[in-house]
């Protein structure tokens, strides 16, 4: 009676850890604030833990979650695999990642400032107070037209 008590706490031990690691996969998303490396291979010791438990993760479903928790600016990245026939492994999205990353970095350094100064290409107005005449202008060009209908009588 008592080795089936001890086997009981350890299997719930077990399961918690267990629902704890999977937690810990599903929730995991790049950031940036660590390299494209460094998140993929934590996933990949993510997944061996729960393999050492006795939960089998498959390749190709760990790969699929690395690339649905990718950030957008991956998106094209993402875009690309799927597109594919051919199923990448493990190695091949972390090398692919990296490289991707990489560019991504590169592009994320260069800025470009533009400004423009507008006063230059219009007339120099003042912008004081109006006169009679421009206030008067300003209410016919705001008020809507009417047509009326005129009716000419012929003798």
């Amino acid at each position: 009676m008592k080795m089936i008590k001890e086997y009981s706490q350890s299997d719930i031990t077990d399961k918690s850890i267990v629902e704890t690691i999977m937690s810990e996969l599903t929730t995991k998303k790049f950031d940036w604030s660590q390299s494209i490396h460094e998140h993929v291979t934590g996933m990949a010791n993510i997944t061996a833990r729960l393999k050492s438990m006795g939960m089998k993760v498959n390749e190709s479903f760990l790969v699929q979650f690395i690339m649905n928790f990718l950030p957008p600016e991956f998106g094209q990245f993402q875009v690309n695999y799927n597109t594919l026939k051919d199923k990448w492994n493990f190695q091949e999205i972390k090398a692919m990642l990296v490289q991707k990353e990489g560019r991504l970095k590169k592009m994320k350094n260069h800025f470009i400032h533009l400004t423009t100064h507008e006063g230059a290409s219009f007339s120099k107005v003042k912008l004081g107070k109006k006169t009679k005449k421009e206030k008067a202008l300003m209410k016919i060009r705001a008020t809507p037209r009417r047509i009326r209908n005129v009716s000419f009588a012929r003798k």
